[in-house]
């Protein structure tokens, strides 16, 4: 399985980074993006094939596509580019939760157990071999 995570914050995407691999091992592939502009590059890009999107929920300005809609809610092409891939959106914000959630998209919020994370993937990915129980 192939995962990018999106997230500006180097410290969050190394910690998930660890974290799925610690628990996934060899079972998957991660891509890692600092902002949507890295992230939509590498979705369009040859090699840029992905499974599954981890997505922070707010950027610095100037990191999306201006727009109001864009600036509240940053996450929102990327997820709507990517579909039908499945994608999760991990913030600190409970109302970029609900929002997301309005959307149809599994919001988990930070910080999260890597348990939820991994529930999200088996429910996405359940015939993956490897996977915890």
């Amino acid at each position: 399985m192939r995962i990018l995570i999106v997230d500006d914050d180097v410290s969050c995407r190394t910690c998930l980074t660890k974290l799925l691999q610690a628990h996934l091992g060899s079972t998957i592939e991660i891509s890692v993006a600092g902002d949507l502009g890295e992230a939509f590059r590498l979705l369009s890009g040859v090699g840029g094939e992905v499974d599954v999107i981890l997505c922070d929920g707010h950027f610095p300005v100037g990191t999306a596509v201006v727009g109001w809609q864009v600036q509240q809610k940053p996450w929102l092409p990327l997820w709507a580019f990517a579909r039908p891939k499945p994608f999760a959106l991990l913030t600190g914000d409970p109302i970029a939760a609900l929002e997301a959630r309005g959307y149809g998209i599994p919001a988990f919020l930070k910080p999260f157990k890597i348990e939820a994370i991994l529930e999200f993937l088996a429910a996405a990915f359940p015939t993956k071999v490897g996977w915890p129980s």
